[in-house]
């Protein structure tokens, strides 16, 4: 390429170089470094006692996040749940309902979850779901 005016260009021995002078100039000496095996967090809260519950969601700067299979009761009804299914959600666990080709939308009695939150203020909200495409099991 160019008559060899870009042989060697990227044969630096280091990363983030300034110029080519290669002179006086090794590579960091490499450590191993091992993480702490668990963490443990420790959370203070201060308010109604009664939302100290397990499972409780709390609002953060004016969000709520919740994972789907954190959910607080789980009701399955005959021929009918909803699953969790591990390292299928955006940060963990997904859940699922099951039998995956039952149209739940006309039944009367269907399953479901539920989940318990907390926010600072009442009034109307704006609900952002992530949502993974159906399985197809029909033909097209």
């Amino acid at each position: 390429m160019e008559n060899g005016k870009w042989v060697h260009m990227m044969d630096s021995a280091h990363i983030g170089f300034r110029n080519w002078d290669d002179n006086d100039w090794t590579y960091p000496q490499i450590r191993m470094v091992n993480p702490i095996p668990r963490g443990k967090i420790v959370v203070s809260f201060r308010g109604n006692s009664a939302l100290e519950r397990t499972g409780m969601f709390m609002e953060n700067e004016g969000c709520i996040c919740m994972d789907a299979s954190h959910f607080t009761k789980k009701a399955g009804v005959k021929g009918g749940s909803f699953e969790v299914i591990k390292r299928l959600g955006r940060t963990s666990d997904a859940i699922k309902s099951f039998p995956v080709t039952k149209n739940w939308e006309k039944e009367k009695n269907r399953p479901y979850v539920e989940y318990n939150f907390y926010s600072e203020e009442g009034g109307e909200y704006e609900l952002h779901l992530y949502l993974a495409p159906p399985e197809s099991y029909f033909s097209v």
